[in-house]
């Protein structure tokens, strides 16, 4: 009897502590959750997976529309924040369990556009054999924005001038030719051409010589050029010449600086197949290269600012413009004048050091006449006469 009793109570003690692990093998497991980014941007997807809680099935359910569950797979389908709930299946060691994970949908960080490149024209490379030591960068008008600008340049000078002028070429040493004007020719080298001018379509001068074409809020400025100035310095063998930006040219020849603006009307002669130089009956230079192009060379200002500081010196009201013959027009004291350069350059007398402008006598029928020093040719100062 008493064994009978020890055997019932190893039995029920039995029972008891196997049920006591089945409640271990069934107490639940903690569940975590994991992805591959808890802020994916909108668009993107990213994928959920869970550790612990046995082997059961697992499903994943989003509180929001905004984040769209496929298996495992969650889509961003828009802005803001979601909660997915992630459920186990119970298997036979864990019971069901369940985990969350809070998801917030961000916006893509957004690149700025690449800059957009502003409107551009190359600059023309002038050749050696042009034959001049210094001149200022000239714009290839066959280029980039050259052959657009060109058409309604050609537009907007003849209405200016009042002449249906037509597009001809641009030279290798940079001159533009046009033909239509005053039964000859028009040339001009191009310079300097820039975006976000805000003035009106038209041509501006500007007091140094040169003409500022403005189109479509782009420009590019003219000064008065030799259609082939590489025959003229061809003609004057071992002599240096530069171009200033106002189209003047400065040589040394024969110990003398000679300072010319070419006339920017061409005159029609005769191709003679070689260039000559010569005085004309109205004592200025001429010259006309091998293709029968026949300009004037007018004397001009070395350096139009000097002149110009030289009045404002005496009178701070003054303005002055130079023409395309080379002189200037000024404004002196209320009052309109012309000033007419000379040729040629002289050196500073010792007297005249720190002088800006000295008077110097009378010229023909008496116009009084005045010295102003340059900067440029440093050390030179030039002659001019003043007329009414």
């Amino acid at each position: 009897m008493k064994h009978c009793t020890l055997l019932s109570a190893f039995a029920a003690h039995l029972a008891s502590a196997l049920l006591l692990y089945a409640g271990a093998a069934q107490a639940a497991s903690p569940i975590a959750v994991s992805v591959t980014s808890t802020t994916p941007t909108y668009g993107t997807t990213v994928t959920l997976s869970t550790t612990g809680g046995g082997t059961g099935a697992v499903t994943y359910e989003s509180d929001s529309a905004n984040c769209a569950i496929s298996g495992s797979t969650l889509t961003a389908t828009a802005l803001g924040s979601c909660v997915i709930t992630v459920t186990k299946a119970a298997d036979a060691n864990f019971p069901v369990s369940t985990g969350k994970i809070a998801i917030t949908v961000v916006q893509a960080a957004v690149s700025p556009p690449p800059p957009v490149a502003a409107p551009t024209m190359t600059a023309l490379a002038v050749p050696p054999s042009c034959g001049l030591a210094i001149w200022p960068d000239i714009v290839n008008l066959g280029t980039d924005l050259g052959p657009a600008f060109t058409a309604d340049m050609v537009t907007l000078l003849s209405a200016a001038v009042g002449q249906p002028l037509a597009f001809v070429e641009q030279g290798v040493c940079g001159a533009v030719t046009l033909s239509g004007y005053h039964g000859g020719k028009l040339t001009f080298i191009p310079l300097k051409f820039q975006s976000g001018d805000t003035r009106a379509n038209g041509i501006y001068p500007v007091t140094n010589g040169q003409y500022q074409v403005v189109r479509g809020g782009q420009s590019i400025l003219l000064a008065p050029a030799l259609a082939h100035v590489e025959q003229l310095i061809a003609l004057l063998p071992g002599v240096v010449v530069r171009q200033a930006d106002n189209g003047a040219l400065i040589a040394m020849f024969n110990g003398l600086i000679y300072v010319v603006q070419p006339g920017v009307q061409v005159q029609l002669d005769s191709a003679t197949g070689s260039a000559e130089l010569v005085i004309g009956a109205d004592g200025n230079w001429h010259f006309i290269d091998a293709q029968g192009n026949h300009q004037i060379l007018y004397p001009a200002f070395a350096d139009v600012t000097a002149l110009r500081n030289a009045l404002l010196g005496l009178d701070f009201g003054a303005t002055s413009a130079i023409q395309l013959d080379g002189t200037a027009a000024i404004v002196f004291h209320g009052q309109r004048y012309t000033l007419v350069p000379d040729l040629t350059l002289a050196g500073v007398p010792t007297d005249r050091v720190g002088q800006m402008v000295w008077p110097e006598g009378a010229g023909p029928g008496g116009a009084p006449r005045y010295r102003v020093v340059n900067n440029q040719p440093l050390g030179t100062a030039q002659g001019l006469t003043v007329t009414p």
